[in-house]
């Protein structure tokens, strides 16, 4: 609904220990949200379903997207946003949304 008055921009920032976890026994990990603290079992059979469950919601995210015509690019907490942020409006120049 948004998208029809107004333009749109998904900025997704992504952390790159995401996706570099690894088999290690038990890890204590707390939502940033919630302050919820859960201990999870890093084995293989976890990490196998977490990078399963990582790829399948960045495709239902890339999916939304699309329908939506809303133009996204990720950005990584490991390196400064500016150039990033400035190639995505730079793509962007002179398209009509």
């Amino acid at each position: 609904m948004a998208t029809r008055r107004h333009d749109v921009h998904a900025l997704v920032v992504r952390d790159p220990l995401e996706d570099a976890l690894f088999e290690g026994g038990l890890v204590a990990l707390r939502d940033a949200e919630t302050g919820e603290l859960a201990v999870v079992p890093t084995t293989k059979a976890f990490l196998e379903r977490y990078r399963e469950a990582s790829a399948a919601e960045r495709s239902r995210l890339d999916q939304v997207l699309a329908r939506n015509r809303v133009p996204g690019t990720s950005f990584s907490t490991a390196a400064p946003y500016e150039r990033t942020l400035a190639g995505h409006f730079a793509r962007l120049k002179g398209k009509t949304l």
